[in-house]
């Protein structure tokens, strides 16, 4: 199925993925489609996408695959992982996470 056949498949409360392209920073989000106007324009958050694009935001709509949804767990448990704050847990519970982790714990 090529971009536009897929494109002019969705409906309303169908999940589509909101993709960063070009130079733009962020990570994919999944949400749901909230309208579709007359002209084809698809609705989601109050943003507009043309042709499955919105060029004010540079975010694209991709399809929801299982690679996609693992790769958004992935990069939400890095960031959470690095915002965890390491000096309130206590040795044992480090030593844990270390084996883990395959981080060999010295004596």
């Amino acid at each position: 199925m090529t971009d536009t056949e897929w494109l002019a498949s969705l409906k309303v409360g169908d999940e589509v993925a909101v993709k960063p392209y070009g130079m733009s920073f962020g990570y994919p989000q999944i949400k749901k489609i909230d309208s579709i106007t007359k002209t084809g324009r698809i609705v989601i958050d109050g943003s507009q996408y043309i042709n499955g694009c919105n060029r004010s935001s540079d975010r694209c709509l991709r399809p929801v695959t299982n690679k996609l949804r693992e790769e958004i767990k992935r990069q939400w448990l890095v960031n959470s992982l690095c915002a965890v704050k390491w000096k309130s847990f206590d040795t044992y519970r480090l030593e844990q996470i270390a084996e883990l982790a395959g981080i060999e714990v010295r004596s």
